[in-house]
Formats: C-alpha cells, sequence, structure tokens
C-alpha cells in the first residue's frame, strides 16, 4: 500500500504544466539559420528535465525580427525566447544568455591571395 501511495504522490508532485517555449518560426520551409540554436535550447531542455521538469517548444507566427524584439520585451507571450544580438537597452529588461553557441565561427574569415 506504501508503495502505491508513493507512486499517486510522485504522479500528483510531477503533473504540474510543461513550460512553455515559443521561438520565432522560420520565414519559409527552407529556412534553416536557426534550426541549429533551437536544437542546442532543446538539447539543453532535455538535460535539465529532470531537475526543472518538462517542457514544450512551440513555433511562433511569423514576425520580422523588429516586432520579436518588441513582442519579447514587452511580454505580449507570443515569443517568450528569441536569437538576437543583444544591446543594453534589451539588458535592463531582459536577461541574456551569453553562450557562443558557434563558438563564434560566425566571425571566422580566411584571408584569399592569388599565387601570383
Amino acid at each position: 500500500m506504501r508503495l502505491v501511495t508513493a507512486l499517486l504522490l510522485a504522479l500528483v508532485t510531477s503533473g504540474k504544466a510543461p513550460m512553455k517555449y515559443i521561438y520565432h518560426t522560420t520565414e519559409s520551409a527552407l529556412d534553416v539559420r536557426y534550426m541549429y540554436h533551437w536544437e542546442i535550447l532543446r538539447t539543453a531542455l532535455d538535460k535539465t528535465s529532470d531537475k526543472w521538469g518538462p517542457y514544450r517548444m512551440v513555433p511562433s507566427e511569423f514576425m520580422t525580427e523588429r516586432r520579436q524584439a518588441f513582442e519579447l520585451k514587452n511580454a505580449t507571450g507570443k515569443l517568450t525566447v528569441m536569437y538576437l544580438s543583444t544591446t543594453p537597452e534589451f539588458e535592463r529588461t531582459l536577461v541574456p544568455v551569453r553562450i557562443p553557441v558557434d563558438k563564434n565561427l560566425g566571425g571566422y574569415c580566411v584571408q584569399l591571395i592569388r599565387k601570383d
């Protein structure tokens, strides 16, 4: 009987609603620019779900980058996470997560010169 009670208690306490992350959607079916970034977020959430609970990642409706910043800054609920360079203005109201997800390879350049 104690085992049944413990199992029921575990089910009741673990029954909280999953955290919902609404991220900006792609511009078209061929747009894969941010897939890598969302996979990094999904991996981090998977690895921490035992501690922080379940989650859902949901794409938003299409928005321009300017509107994404507006929706997130004003906490409208239409967007809860975005990938964007930070500014001092954003950091007054939002929490930046400083992880160079591409290990700063986005600015990596190779100098090419002609052999002759």
